[in-house]
């Protein structure tokens, strides 16, 4: 989610074949009028991360301006009003790593210290005339909490053959789930505590029945068509007997997106050809991108973030189903049975 939005804040300001690639890319039909797109898409995001009393939820955009370039007026006026984003000049801090600094609080501060350094060294240097970074956070309770009493030290099998121990939690109740031959898994919603939100959100959960299958199934999730048959799959509740490790996702090095978009065909944005005047008189193009997310899984619900940034330079059925996920597995955190907000896989929960 967090790569979606920011990238729509730079599709904003595209135009021609730059804006074709990135249409294609979000999976946006040529035929829809681009200020449609962000009048519709903008204030269904900013929904979906509108918090309450139990569940804790913030999304933030900005533009930083490290050079007093010009930003086009309308840009500044769409990106505002269909997403909330603010622009900050930072120009007086002339000092790079400053400048880095600066915006790696922002975004320690938007996710609530979970991700501390999104830009890492050299992120950001003398070239650098404009940055634009999403932050996202989640803190949700489970509405079947599990009982720390129940949790023990388990194995864990990983994909090289490795035993681990792990936490290893327990829960027997009722959960939604579904059985997925073609990607040979099993499925299981853990929803989150959600009155007052105007969506509901789980936590979806696709473990192989091959404890060495993470490859395939990631492999298949690959076309969007699989990952959406998924979402509209029905699940049904049955009573199930629930082993889930605890584990946290700490941050490492970020996801070097713009690699990750070069080879989904999105070829322009990153080179001088790129076509950014919807944003800036001057030429401009994307010469890096990054991202981080943490998820941090317990008794009590899971807590996530994530962030991304744009560097801009000029020039079967039984009576129960019992699953223990005891080996690699997918995990996401859907809203309304349809948005994946955070998607990733385990291979070593670790909790530490």
């Amino acid at each position: 989610m967090s790569i979606y939005a920011a990238s729509l804040l730079v599709m904003a300001g595209a135009d021609g074949e730059t804006l074709r690639e990135l249409q294609r890319l979000l999976r946006i039909p040529d035929r829809l009028c681009p200020d449609d797109v962000h009048s519709a898409f903008g204030p269904m995001i900013l929904n979906y991360f509108k918090g309450s009393a139990e569940m804790d939820l913030a999304l933030a955009n900005r533009l930083f301006l490290l050079r007093p370039i010009e930003i086009l007026p309308d840009y500044t006026n769409q990106v505002e009003a269909c997403y909330e984003s603010s622009v900050e000049l930072i120009a007086a801090l002339l000092d790079p790593e400053a400048q880095r600094y600066h915006m790696n609080t922002w975004v320690s501060k938007n996710t609530k210290d979970k991700i501390k350094e999104l830009l890492p060294c050299g992120s950001v240097d003398n070239n650098t005339v404009l940055a634009i970074i999403n932050a996202l956070y989640f803190r949700g309770t489970w509405v079947k909490p599990f009982d720390k009493m129940a949790t023990c030290e388990s194995d864990f099998y990983c994909l090289n053959g490795e035993i681990m121990k792990v936490q290893m939690m327990f829960k027997k109740t009722y959960f939604p789930v579904a059985s997925f031959k073609e990607l040979d898994c099993v499925g299981i919603k853990l929803p989150f505590q959600s009155n007052g939100l105007n969506c509901r959100w789980d936590m979806l959960v696709l473990l192989p029945n091959e404890r060495t299958g993470l490859s395939k199934l990631l492999s298949q999730l690959r076309a969007p068509s699989k990952i959406a048959s998924v979402l509209s799959e029905t699940f049904v509740e049955q009573e199930v007997h629930l082993n889930l490790p605890k584990f946290k996702f700490s941050e490492g090095e970020p996801l070097d997106v713009k690699e990750v978009f070069e080879n989904c065909g999105v070829k322009q944005l990153f080179g001088a050809g790129a076509d950014l005047s919807k944003l800036s008189k001057f030429k401009i193009f994307v010469s890096d991108a990054l991202h981080k997310s943490i998820l941090e899984l317990d008794e009590e619900g899971a807590t996530a973030a994530a962030a991304t940034y744009f560097r801009m330079a000029k020039s079967a059925s039984f009576n129960f189903v019992k699953m223990r996920v005891e080996h690699p597995f997918v995990v996401a955190l859907i809203c309304d049975s349809k948005l994946p907000a955070f998607i990733g896989h385990v291979v070593k929960p670790e909790y530490k």
